[in-house]
């Protein structure tokens, strides 16, 4: 009977996504499975460690630091009080429900109204709005007009806020992923691209999550200072 129920339990947590198994350096959290659609990603822990980072069924959020892909290895106090906070990576990936195309990108260029096409920025096709009255809008970047992949971000013009966010839209095999950074990283949207996939695709066995993890230095020393993760 206790064997029987044990075996429910694991079964319940497995569908679940919530096993955890240690791997790797003792000193550093569990990489924890998470169950998306029809995939099973290992997520180290420090991944999901800070605000938005959460599953679902569908979807999986974690979140990382720039340069790289660097883990969070503190609590979000401590990054705020660092000045690290503009550094945060939120990268979302969800099962593709919706695929984008051209179809879809003119949607969105008419929702926010971007009609006037600036030209070239950093191999991004850029669109604000005609409009001084719609100025207040999302920026639209567009990388690719037939996949529909593109970049929407907060115009610096009419700020709000400190903070700028972009959000960059694009798919991969059979997810879409939603990339939310600073402003201040749009020039850099290809490199964050191809952080966000290799993330992905070490998420695929729990030896290439702990492998791809063993690079990373922690964004802050057990002091609170900010330690070198220049490489």
């Amino acid at each position: 009977m206790y064997i029987k129920v044990s075996i429910i339990i694991i079964i319940y947590f497995l569908c679940l996504g919530i096993i955890a198994v240690q791997f790797g350096n003792e000193d550093r959290g569990p990489i924890v499975a998470k169950k998306i659609g029809p995939h099973i990603l290992h997520v180290p822990i420090e991944y999901l460690n800070v605000g938005i980072a959460a599953s679902s069924p569908d979807s999986l959020t974690v979140q990382s630091f720039y340069p790289g892909n660097q883990p969070v290895f503190a609590k979000e106090e401590e990054l705020m009080d660092a000045g690290l906070w503009w550094k945060n990576i939120d990268i979302a990936m969800k099962i593709q429900t919706v695929w984008y195309d051209r179809r879809y990108l003119n949607s969105v260029i008419r929702y926010h109204k971007t009609d006037k096409n600036l030209g070239d920025f950093h191999g991004l096709q850029h669109f604000t709005q005609s409009n001084e009255k719609d100025a207040w809008k999302l920026d639209v970047f567009i990388e690719d007009d037939e996949k529909g992949f593109f970049v929407r971000c907060d115009d610096p013009q009419y700020p709000g806020d400190e903070i700028m966010l972009c959000r960059y839209h694009f798919y991969y095999e059979d997810l879409s992923f939603r990339i939310t950074f600073d402003r201040r990283f749009l020039p850099e949207w290809h490199v964050i691209k191809s952080n966000a996939i290799a993330l992905y695709e070490s998420f695929k066995s729990p030896e290439t999550a702990a492998d791809y993890f063993a690079q990373f230095t922690p964004i802050l020393n057990n002091t609170g200072a900010l330690n070198d993760t220049s490489n």
